[in-house]
């Protein structure tokens, strides 16, 4: 994720990508985005549904996932998404999800763009409500 948003940063510097959560591989992405202006690292949050709830779009370029519960989340709040398009997160499917080739920051980056450019609506109610009901 770090790699496809530096490629895209220069051109996109009123975007910021917001990072929640911590895990054994923070340090390493923080110096990934050393420099940057527009990576932010929050580590945990008790507030993930007013994050949530300020997001263009939801971003969850995994290679692997059991139940992607986050991803649900974002969905269930009807935030456009970016996913890797493996089993889990193909399960998700609905209008607004945009899949990638897990692993390739350039798909990544052309996705991201993508949207940056031409921005998902966010789901309608109805969306939303059929969503939370199937998950």
């Amino acid at each position: 994720m770090i790699k496809a948003w530096r490629t895209i940063e220069r051109d996109h510097s009123n975007a910021e990508l917001h990072f929640l959560g911590d895990g054994p591989l923070r340090e390493r992405v923080q110096e990934m985005a050393r420099g940057s202006q527009t990576i932010r690292f929050h580590g945990n949050s008790p507030d993930v549904h007013l994050w949530l709830g300020a997001a263009d779009c939801f971003l969850m370029p995994s290679r692997w996932e059991g139940l992607p519960i986050a991803a649900v989340e974002a969905l269930g709040a009807g935030i456009p998404a970016i996913f890797s398009d493996i089993a889990p997160l193909r399960e998700l499917e609905r209008q607004g999800v945009v899949y990638v080739v897990p692993g390739s920051s350039d798909s990544l980056a052309a996705a991201i763009r993508g949207f940056l450019n031409q921005p998902i609506p966010p789901s309608n109610a109805q969306e939303i409500v059929l969503f939370r009901e199937r998950f």
